[in-house]
């Protein structure tokens, strides 16, 4: 079973974090990581997000790996697509 225990200044830093993150996938990530923190169950957490139990469980172990900056990581390298317009088109 996953712990799911983080100290207080962690969590203090979370909920800053979160507060100011401006785009929503990655607030939903810190999200998730408080609540789980916080004493929710996985299955709780992703009611309210709408999100998949393991996805909770990775998310705090990827924050536990990486810290905040993993968590505001929108896509990873292998599954990011390129775009193949050029800047003019994607201006019109």
């Amino acid at each position: 079973m996953l712990d799911g225990t983080l100290s207080a200044e962690r969590l203090a830093e979370l909920r800053a974090a979160h507060r100011g993150a401006h785009e929503k996938r990655a607030a939903d990530r810190i999200k998730a990581v408080v609540l789980f923190a916080t004493g929710w169950r996985a299955k709780h957490v992703t009611e309210i997000l709408r999100a998949d139990a393991s996805i909770v469980r990775n998310q705090f172990k990827r924050y536990r790996q990486g810290g905040i900056a993993t968590l505001r990581r929108v896509g990873t390298d292998a599954s990011r697509s390129s775009c193949a317009l050029d800047a003019e088109q994607l201006v019109s």
